[in-house]
């Protein structure tokens, strides 16, 4: 009998009958268990991390993004141009530069679904491909293309699907904000000292099918300048 717990090649959805075909090491039957345990995305080599270029440096968004910029400057923007579906996991966002004049601090993530092209205008730096988190000379490779900074958008059709205000003033350096996207239970964590915070929330889970867009937004009312940003992002390909 062979083994393999790595991801088979993907089937299209259909009604055809079928046969599970996936072992353990041990000759066990493989059940994907598709919840909490994230390790078992890593051990298949679904698992992807994409982050800021250099360890530690931000890089730039846009100056004074405000709630009317919506779905049109983005701090991260993923295009799926792969053949699987791309599940967003968690991305951790933390502020390198604050802007300046803001009275508050959101976060929101937006989809796009049939767009059938990057959307992305220009400006952002490209911090695709990403990381594998399989270890080994031979993984998978993903489909995302990722921006990260001053992001130019143009998508036409955007549901916004997640939105929360980590702050009730304007964001500080340090500052760090986690989404996780479909956790059971969201985690609001304290202030780290007394002007420093550091902040997990939980958004819905959602899907990017191929051809399709996400985005996640920054943004504060009254902004007058620029925030830097050191991002990860983290997801699953399946």
């Amino acid at each position: 009998m062979a083994f393999g717990k790595r991801l088979p090649t993907v089937n299209a959805d259909t009604t055809a009958a079928g046969t599970p075909s996936r072992t353990g090491s041990y000759g066990e039957a493989y059940v994907a268990s598709l919840g909490a345990d994230h390790g078992f995305f890593a051990q298949e080599g679904s698992m992807y991390i994409v982050q800021t270029t250099t360890p530690g440096t931000g890089i730039a968004g846009h100056a004074a993004p405000v709630q009317a910029d919506l779905s049109t400057k983005p701090v991260l923007h993923l295009f799926n141009g792969g053949t699987l579906d791309i599940i967003p996991r968690w991305i951790k966002i933390r502020i390198t530069t604050a802007g300046a004049g803001g009275t508050d601090t959101n976060l929101e993530t937006w989809l796009e679904t049939g767009a059938g092209a990057s959307s992305r205008a220009s400006a952002g730096t490209l911090v695709s491909p990403a990381i594998n988190c399989l270890g080994g000379s031979s993984v998978p490779t993903s489909g995302a293309v990722v921006y990260i900074g001053a992001v130019v958008s143009t998508l036409t059709s955007a549901k916004r699907v997640g939105h929360v205000k980590v702050r009730s003033t304007i964001e500080i350096v340090e500052d760090t904000y986690t989404i996780v996207y479909g956790a059971p239970n969201g985690t609001l964590m304290g202030p780290v000292v007394a002007t420093l915070n550091n902040y997990a929330v939980t958004m819905a889970a959602c899907c990017v099918p191929p051809g399709s867009n996400f985005q996640v937004h920054h943004w504060g009312a009254s902004h007058s300048g620029a925030s830097s940003y050191d991002i990860q992002l983290c997801y699953t390909e399946r």
